[in-house]
């Protein structure tokens, strides 16, 4: 079995946990966490050692895999450029009770919590989340880094830029775009385009921070 080390020992770390004890990710075995917390190394957590942090994935070699289980978008898609550019693997994490459509293309080290439904012809990007019970609509293209909080409904035909976070409850249109590294807040209703850097609110969503790029990736 290819050993797996999952970085970041948070919710999302423990949420692909339940993801392997379900039955997914059959042909790796959790070999150790990797967090950037000092004090965290050398102890265990759910029966697997905290091994050290960003320093060891040069130690991880090119027949390690890894999932990046961090909630930061900018954050996750850093640590795993930092591991791919050292051939490290990352496999999609899928729970059994997700529902994927004909067609849906997940991009490497995604993944995707209890109760969520991907509609036909969707693709997402490498690590991006879509969490506990989102649903997703069909021909949506997300982009890298994405992250789909739980109870969020977006509807078909829907654009994602990387690095976009939509909060819990959140809600998309058809067809509308979310513009990279945007920000949709929780139970925000999108019925219109959001610009790329913004973050947005309400119902319906309407702009409520504008960043610079150089702050937002």
């Amino acid at each position: 079995m290819t050993p797996l080390y999952l970085y970041g020992c948070g919710g999302m770390g423990f949420t692909v946990i339940e993801i392997k004890r379900a039955g997914a990710l059959g042909s790796y075995d959790v070999k150790g966490w990797l967090d950037d917390s000092e004090e965290r190394h050398g102890t265990t957590l759910e029966g697997i050692e905290v091994v050290g942090g960003r320093g060891q994935l040069s130690r991880l070699g090119s027949g390690a895999a890894m999932i990046v289980c961090i909630g930061d978008n900018e954050v996750r898609c850093r640590i795993a450029r930092e591991a791919e550019a050292l051939g490290v693997e990352f496999p999609t994490a899928i729970h059994p009770s997700a529902t994927l459509f004909e067609g849906v293309e997940l991009g490497a080290g995604c993944i995707v919590n209890a109760g969520a439904v991907i509609a036909r012809h969707t693709r997402i990007g490498p690590h991006s989340i879509v969490n506990l019970t989102a649903t997703v609509g069909h021909d949506v293209r997300a982009g890298t880094g994405t992250q789909i909080s739980p109870g969020v409904n977006i509807a078909g035909g829907v654009t994602i830029g990387d690095g976009v976070f939509i909060g819990p409850g959140a809600v998309v249109i058809q067809g509308r775009a979310v513009g990279e590294w945007a920000r949709v807040g929780a139970g925000a209703v999108v019925i219109r385009d959001v610009e790329p850097h913004t973050t947005v609110f309400g119902n319906p969503a309407r702009v409520v921070e504008r960043r610079t790029p150089e702050v937002a990736s």
